[in-house]
Order: C-alpha cells, then structure tokens, then sequence
C-alpha cells in the first residue's frame, strides 16, 4: 500500500519508508535501528507508529473494497465450475 507521502509493505516483514525524506526507500522505519540511521527524535516513535497505523488501515479498507466473493448461487451469464464448490 503505498500514498504520495509512504509506502508500506506487509509480507511476512511490514516495512514503512518515507517517499519524501528516502525515495529510494533505503530505511525502513520500522526496523529497530531506523532512528539512529536517520537521527530520528525520541518523539517521532509514536509519528511513525500512527503513520504504520495509518496505512495498515489503508490496506485493511482496500481489501474490504475490493474483495472478490464467488457467489453461493450461479448467475446466468457466468460460465459454469468445473473446479468449485458448487455441484451442478
């Protein structure tokens, strides 16, 4: 999931780079060794953990959004199943 600001990423390893500040997206922010690399404050923890809230939420909306569903009953103009969990 990515804004003009961020991009995150949630595979097995969530990442958060700043698009801004690191466009080659070279620091992750949420590694534990980020803040000493970028001299990050002590308060811009809680930022960057709003930010990672943030787009998690993003990315939890869109897959509401655009979730695909194969509907129980068969609609006429869909071909028919051969590999579903429908019996016809």
């Amino acid at each position: 999931m990515s804004t003009a600001e961020r991009k995150a990423t949630n595979s097995t390893i969530v990442t958060l780079y700043d698009r801004h500040a690191d466009s080659y997206e070279t620091v992750d922010l949420l590694s534990h060794d980020a803040s000493a690399r970028i001299g990050a404050e002590p308060g811009e923890a809680n930022e960057i953990a709003g930010a990672a809230d943030e787009m998690r939420q993003l990315l939890l909306g869109w897959l509401a959004d655009t979730s695909d569903v194969i509907p129980w009953e068969r609609h006429p103009r869909n071909p028919p199943i051969s590999h579903g969990y429908r019996e016809d």
